[in-house]
């Protein structure tokens, strides 16, 4: 498990740490836990993630409350 700041490709999101409105904002985007995604830029700043076929930009300290496992 690695948090999504470190990953490239695809993964499986294992766990996410943080609050109720921290979760309630990450479900309403699609990031749930099970979730397959695919990371397409990891280069600095937001990281650019695809999930049910949408992208969605997380912040870098949102994504390292966010567990991951590479597929």
């Amino acid at each position: 498990m690695i948090p999504l700041a470190f990953c490239n490709g695809r993964a499986r999101i294992v766990n996410i740490c943080g609050g109720s409105g921290f979760l309630r904002k990450l479900y309403s985007m699609g990031l749930l836990p099970g979730e397959i995604i695919t990371v397409i830029n990891n280069m600095g700043g937001p990281i650019l993630v695809e999930v049910r076929g949408a992208r969605v930009a997380i912040g870098r300290g949102m994504a390292m409350k966010i567990y991951v496992e590479p597929v």
